[in-house]
Parts: structure tokens; sequence; C-alpha cells
């Protein structure tokens, strides 16, 4: 894996020298982006003598020989890229898109994943503002290595630690080789929102749950997984390339630009229709009734399923009211899907559902069940063959030998 480790102003810059090394030693390849006041602590000359590697100072205009910018190729040729130690400063900067240096820049030009390990005072931690900043990057899919609790530099004691190598080596561990290894999967999750004016929107209710469980076992199978993501309630786990679409047209855009790939889950809560018009500025209201022109919104998983790129399986969700096994065929058939995943109305808002597996030869009722139980038989009906056995049966057993 090839990893870019931004390291800024902490005291505990120094341990990022044996936290290099053990990564090195992995069998990962490290560059390195030294923030100015990270030179405080940690200088260029001793990152590159102890880690070998290239060490970048932050100059935001900086370009390689080729003429290339800086920025941009870290941000393309970077497996990961991990902010460690990651400091209050940088955590904010990254919260309101700030891209005035070189480590800024690459992380606002990258869609790979990007971890960030705190280290700092646990009152600096603990502020308003620093859990603001946190919970933005959380719910953008940045994913977050401790802070620790225990005595830090200062001598205060509480969150804001720095990791030790063992948890900072973990997040890194690739996964196992299991029988969708190598495989592409793409993830829709969450909810769309499709807005009237700046403040108020249609939408539908998803958290992005279901779709966190499905991504998370297919993973442990060994595939590789990309989420495109809605709005979700629920923190995005660590590890994956996430893609933000708020809106329907966002999400259709991130579903066609990604393909190809072997496998695409159409789980998100997708907005059918959008209204005609947008209002620059916030409706009044007048004491009359008001009428909305609604459009429809493009049908993103069946534009999948009819792509030229179209992956081996394409199979989507379908949450249903009444006649729900009829609705969720006739969507299976409209929509040209190998396989659909109907849930029920009646379990919105609970930590369980009633989840039925349908293709077009077989139905499997799962029954009420959590959604990591679900995912995880979700997953083996996949790798069984159940939602297309024509494909991609056959391709999974070709990459398990």
């Amino acid at each position: 894996m090839k990893i870019c480790n931004i390291i800024t102003g902490s005291i505990a810059a120094y341990k990022q020298i044996d936290f290099i090394r053990a990564l090195q030693n992995q069998g990962h390849e490290v560059e390195v982006i030294l923030t100015r006041t990270a030179q405080n602590f940690v200088s260029q000359a001793v990152l590159e003598t102890f880690c070998a590697g290239k060490v970048w100072l932050d100059d935001v205009m900086a370009s390689e020989p080729d003429g290339q910018m800086r920025h941009i190729r870290l941000a393309k040729e970077s497996d990961a890229i991990v902010v460690a130690p990651a400091t209050a400063d940088i955590l904010a900067k990254m919260a309101h898109g700030h891209g005035d240096t070189l480590a800024l820049a690459t992380l606002l030009a990258t869609h790979k994943p990007v971890m960030v390990a705190p280290a700092m005072n646990p009152t600096m931690w603990n502020h308003p503002a620093t859990q603001d900043n946190v919970a933005t990057l959380k719910n953008r899919g940045v994913a977050f290595i401790g802070p620790d609790h225990g005595l830090v530099a200062c001598g205060d004691v509480g969150d804001g630690k720095y990791v030790d190598e063992a948890t900072f080596l973990a997040a890194f561990a690739p996964p196992a080789h299991g029988a969708l290894f190598g495989k592409r999967v793409m993830i829709t999750l969450g909810s769309t929102r499709e807005h009237l004016d700046p403040v108020r929107y249609l939408g539908n209710i998803s958290s992005g749950a279901t779709g966190v469980a499905l991504a998370k076992a297919l993973k442990a199978q060994g595939a590789d997984v990309t989420l495109i993501c809605g709005h979700v309630t629920i923190d995005l786990p660590m590890g994956f390339p996430v893609v933000h679409a708020p809106s329907a047209q966002q999400m259709f855009e991130a579903a066609q630009s990604l393909l190809p790939a072997d496998i695409f889950i159409g789980c998100a809560a997708v907005c059918d229709y959008r209204p005609e018009d947008y209002s620059d500025h916030k409706i009044k209201k007048d004491g009359q009734g008001l009428t909305l022109s609604l459009v429809p919104n493009q049908d993103v998983i069946a534009s999948i399923a009819r792509h030229p790129k179209r992956p081996h399986c394409v199979i989507g969700f379908a949450l249903e009211s009444e006649q729900g096994i009829d609705h969720a065929q006739g969507k299976l058939q409209a929509k040209n899907l190998d396989g659909i995943v109907l849930n029920h109305v009646c379990c919105m808002g609970t930590s369980e559902n009633l989840y039925t597996l349908i293709s077009s030869t077989d139905q499997a009722d799962l029954g009420m069940c959590s959604r990591d139980a679900f995912a995880q038989s979700f997953v083996f009906k996949l790798m069984a063959g159940f939602f297309d056995p024509s494909s991609l049966s056959h391709s999974i057993s070709a990459a398990s030998h």
C-alpha cells in the first residue's frame, strides 16, 4: 500500500519515525508531508535519514519534475492518506475545507481513504469546536485512530493521548483473502436530499447502517468496497474509499464514474423526485397553500443495470409497506436487476428488520434479524450464487483458486 503520512505540529511527531519504519517493515511505501509547525519537533533530514522515504515540506505550489502539481500526484497515487499525529488545528482546517498548504490541498484532492490519529491536550480534544469538527469529518467518511485516554505531554490526564504503535499499525492491516478477494464492489447508502431552497428539502429516512454492515461483511471476504454515500446519521467505518453524493443526481454521476465494477449494491434511499424549481432564497410563508411541481430523478440502479459496463451482479433494495413480494419482483424485472432485498416500513427506526432475498429464480426469507446478521447471510448467499448463478459464482470460484 502507498501511504501519504501528513505529520502536524504535535509533540508526538517524534514517535512517527518509529511508526513509519514499522509501516515500511510491513511492506508499505510511505511518503511524508511535514507541516511548518511539525518541523519544530522533527526535521526533514531526520525523517529522510531514518525512514528512507520521500519527505516534502508543506509548500502548496510544489510541483514534480514533469510539471505535475505535487498535491495532485500524491492524491492520485496514494492508496490512503493518514494525518498522524493530528492537531486540533489541522482537524479544524480539514473540516472547513482549507487548501492553502500542500497537506490541505492533498486532502481536498483525494477520493482515497483518509485517516487521522489525533494527539492533543484533553481540554482541546473535548472542546465543543473540536468535537464539532470531529463529527463533521466522521460524517464525511474520515476514520479516526484514537485518541487514547492517559497522561499527555503537558501532564494532564484524559482523552487526547496519541495511540501506541500496535493500535496505529492495526488500521493498515490487510483483509483476509476471502472468496471475494479482488472483487470491486460499489455500495450506495444513506439518503439523498432534493432541496427546495437553501434550508428545505425532500428526503427519505435512512441512517446508512445497513450499507455499512454490508460493506464490512464484504470486506471481510476480501472485496474492495467503495461507498457512495448520501446523508447518513452514523459514523462511517475506516478503511473504505468514500464518495459523497448528497443528491440523486450526484449519486447517479458518482455511480457512473466509478464503473467498471464486479458488484453493485443499491442500498441508498434515493429520492424518486426533485423540485422542478429551486429558490435561491428561503421560501417565505404567506398564509396560502404551496404547490410544488416535481420532476423524476434518474434511476441510479436501473442506469447501472443497463450500462455498457454493467457489473456482473446488480442488487437493489425495496422498502415496502404492502404487497412487498409483488412490488419487489416488479422492480427486479423492470430495472433489470439480478437480485433485490425486500425490507419493511414497519421496522424502520429499529435495530432489526424483516428481510427477504429475491432473485429471478429463487426467494429466501431471512425473517427478523439485525443488520449485521442480515449482512452475513446476504454475503453467504451472494458467494453461493443465489443472485447470479450464471456469472458471479463462476467468477468467485475462479478468484478463490
